[in-house]
């Protein structure tokens, strides 16, 4: 049985460092080692929403590293256009792995020409 209710400790805890960080209190690495070891112990307490807990926090990159470095990444669907359009442009982070195969040619050539529409 999973523990989902470390998401909301977590997310506490996460959103401190956040405002530490963003205050000065403490730089990015000593957050980011902090987290690190938080996730690690709550993996071993079976949290099962890491996942979720990511992109909660998936626009803070110390954040997504603390993540990565626990085994847990951030993943882009390669049937969702928008998705494909940040893969071709080198938007994404190097914390991200990818899921889905099927309609990625397809997706990739609508990514290209909504981006060549948009500018």
């Amino acid at each position: 049985m999973g523990w989902a209710s470390a998401g909301e400790i977590f997310g506490t805890i996460a959103k401190m460092c956040a405002d530490a960080v963003s205050a000065g209190a403490f730089n990015e690495s000593t957050a980011e080692q902090m987290l690190h070891t938080l996730i690690v112990q709550l993996q071993e307490g079976d949290w099962d929403t890491e996942d979720e807990s990511l992109a909660e926090f998936s626009d803070v990159p110390f954040i997504v590293r603390a993540f990565a470095r626990a085994g847990v990444r951030k993943y882009i669907d390669l049937t969702d256009h928008t998705d494909v359009a940040n893969l071709l442009t080198g938007l994404l982070d190097p914390y991200t792995d990818w899921i889905g195969t099927g309609a990625f040619v397809e997706n990739a050539t609508l990514a290209i020409v909504h981006a060549a529409e948009n500018q």
